[in-house]
Formats: structure tokens, C-alpha cells, sequence
């Protein structure tokens, strides 16, 4: 038998339960690939979970600087590629994309590079103009990548705009039990994501303002990022609020889901996103959702009428109230999208990682 192909995975955070849209698709790719391929993953947090044959971790202190923590993961990923021989780095976020001269530089490496983009991040107001420029002219290393991965037909309508060529390979729904809406607690409103200011969850706050029924009750979970948009939520939280809104801070992927299959309702209210692992994971429960009327979610392809305006509370409150009195109507069918097995292979087989 011929030896395993060796992979670098470079991108998420930490594996197996961490929070964040690299570390979900990190997570479902390992799962299925580590008994094809030896992959060694680099991440900022220790692993502790069952040890999968076929799977190294290898920690990075975590740096804190420039509003972001992975300056020394960085800086890391090309000491390991240096240090061992692969034949695939699998770099995940465009973010990464600065990588990817200083991987090809190492030329008798002969390594195969392969970048999966799953959002547009320079269009985000919380990195300074500096950083955003220097975003916007390392996301053209994509095209000295060996292939490139889009997650959205938006993503890939952007990068062609630039001339990078991509694959659309969209993430992938979870074989799952849906739990009947008869069993769900009634008026529990969910939504899923790290405390930043693309999340948008200031209109969601302003419109609890307007929550007559106080039988509603909306959870939040995500932790904070670096910025202070914490504390600028924490400021529109009035005492007549905070009865309706719970943040829970970040939570593990099992207790996502309980609070999901759980749920009457979920909302996205996002001004900003890639593709959302979050709403794939609402729809897998069979939670009826609301999405914020972007780009990204529009990639989506649903009725109308799941949609809501993002800088309008008013229009959020009237699309809560007729979601939660007509809840059949904003499930979405599971059989418009792959499962996470045809998606690894997809990846797999364009990557030609086997």
C-alpha cells in the first residue's frame, strides 16, 4: 500500500469543539480524511480530545497585537514547513493568503498549496486602513496557490474579479435527528456567533426595545473577539432588556446544537459573512430562521420572506413575530444542500490530495 499522503492544515484556532467557522470545517475535514491522509494541524489551543490515527496537533502561543492573535501562528507555519516535508498545505482563510509566496520561496519543498476561502474580510471597518490595504493586496497571492476553494458563489464572484480562479465547494450539512417543533420551547429565539461588530447584534437589542410578548427570550452564543464590542452591546442593554437577552459567551459545538434543536426560532442578523456554518447547523435541526438580506445569505437561495433588513429593528420585530406564529413555514428542506461527506470528497478529489 502506497504511504499517506502528509497534509499541513493551517488556520483554525483549535479542533474538535472550538468556536468559529475554520475551526467547524476543520473539524468535519479531519474527521474524514484522517484515516486517508497523515495530517499534522497547527492551532493556538492545546489539544484535548480523543487522538484520531492519522492526526498531529502542534500548539502556537498565541500573540495579541494588530487586533489580532495569530501573528505567531504565522510566523510558526512556515518554521514547520521548513521543518518537515509535505506534500499538501492546506491553508484555510484568505487571510492566509500571505503564506503563500513564502511557502512557493521554499521551492525544493515541492509542496502542492491549496487555499479555501470562506469570507471577504477587508471590507471589515474593525482593522485599520493599513491593514485592510495590505488584506486587499495579499489576497492576489491566491493565484500562486496551487488550487483555490470557494465557499460562496459570492466569494467566488469576488475573487474572479481579480482574476483568481476557484472551485465552489459549499460547507456541508451534519446527519442529524430533528427534533419536532411540537418539543421545542416555545418563544426561545437563538443566534450563533463570536461577539464582533459584523454579527450585528446591536439590531437585535433595539429590537427587544419593541418585544411586547415577554415570552420571548433570545440567547446568544458566541465569546468576544479582541474589539470592544462587548462592552458597546453591554451599553445598550437596559434593565427593561436584559430580561430578554442572555449571552452565554462561547459554548461547545454539542451544546450549539441542544440550544438549536431546542429553539422556535433562529436569526442571523449579520452584515457580514462568508457562509455561515451557524444556518447550515439551524437547518440540519429543522429550526425555522431568519437571515439578515446580505450578499452571502442571499447566496443561500431562500424565500423572501426569510429575509429581514439589517439596520431595521422594526422590520426584524415583525419578521420575529410572523416566524414564531408560523413556524412550519421557515424551515428549510434539507435536500437543497450536500452532507459533509460529499463535501470532503469534493475537496479531496480538487485538491487531489489522494
Amino acid at each position: 500500500m502506497a504511504d499517506k499522503q502528509k497534509i499541513l492544515i493551517v488556520g483554525p484556532r483549535g479542533i474538535f469543539g472550538y468556536e468559529g467557522g475554520i475551526e467547524k470545517f476543520s473539524d468535519q475535514f479531519i474527521y474524514r480524511a484522517a484515516h486517508i491522509l497523515e495530517i499534522d494541524v497547527l492551532t493556538l489551543h492545546p489539544f484535548k480530545g480523543k487522538r484520531l490515527k492519522g492526526l498531529k496537533t502542534i500548539s502556537v502561543m498565541p500573540t495579541h497585537a494588530l487586533k489580532t492573535d495569530k501573528l505567531n501562528y504565522i510566523i510558526s507555519s512556515i518554521k514547520q514547513h521548513l521543518k518537515k516535508k509535505y506534500d499538501h498545505i492546506f491553508i484555510l482563510g484568505t487571510n492566509f493568503s500571505i503564506l503563500i509566496p513564502f511557502f512557493k520561496v521554499i521551492f525544493w519543498k515541492k509542496v502542492k498549496i491549496h487555499l479555501r476561502s470562506g469570507s471577504v474580510d477587508h471590507t471589515l471597518k474593525k482593522w485599520p486602513p493599513a491593514i485592510r490595504l495590505a488584506m486587499q493586496l495579499t489576497e492576489r497571492f491566491c493565484n500562486y496557490a496551487d488550487t483555490v476553494i470557494s465557499v460562496s458563489p459570492s466569494i467566488q464572484r469576488h475573487l474572479a474579479s481579480i482574476g483568481v480562479h476557484s472551485h465552489l465547494i459549499r460547507n456541508g450539512l451534519d446527519k442529524s435527528h430533528k427534533m419536532p417543533l411540537a418539543t421545542r420551547k416555545k418563544c426561545k429565539v437563538v443566534c450563533v456567533g463570536r461577539i464582533t461588530a459584523q454579527k450585528n447584534y446591536s439590531v437585535l437589542i433595539n429590537a427587544a426595545r419593541l418585544i411586547d410578548d415577554t415570552n420571548i427570550k433570545i440567547d446568544i452564543l458566541g465569546g468576544a473577539d479582541l474589539s470592544d464590542e462587548m462592552h458597546h452591546l453591554t451599553q445598550l442593554m437596559t434593565s427593561a432588556i436584559k430580561p430578554k437577552i442572555q449571552f452565554h459567551g462561547g459554548v461547545s459545538r454539542q451544546m450549539v446544537y441542544h440550544h438549536l434543536s431546542t429553539a422556535s426560532l433562529y436569526i442571523n442578523c449579520s452584515v457580514h459573512e462568508g457562509m455561515s456554518n451557524a444556518i447550515l447547523e439551524a437547518i440540519q435541526a429543522g429550526t425555522p430562521l431568519l437571515l439578515s438580506d446580505i450578499e452571502a445569505n442571499r447566496d443561500l437561495q431562500l424565500p423572501d420572506f426569510h429575509y429581514f433588513d439589517p439596520h431595521s429593528p422594526e422590520d426584524l420585530i415583525l419578521k420575529i413575530q410572523d416566524a414564531l406564529s408560523y413556524m412550519e413555514k421557515y424551515i428549510v428542506p434539507l435536500d437543497r444542500f450536500d452532507d459533509w461527506d460529499q463535501t470532503v470528497d469534493s475537496i479531496i478529489h480538487v485538491t487531489g490530495m489522494v
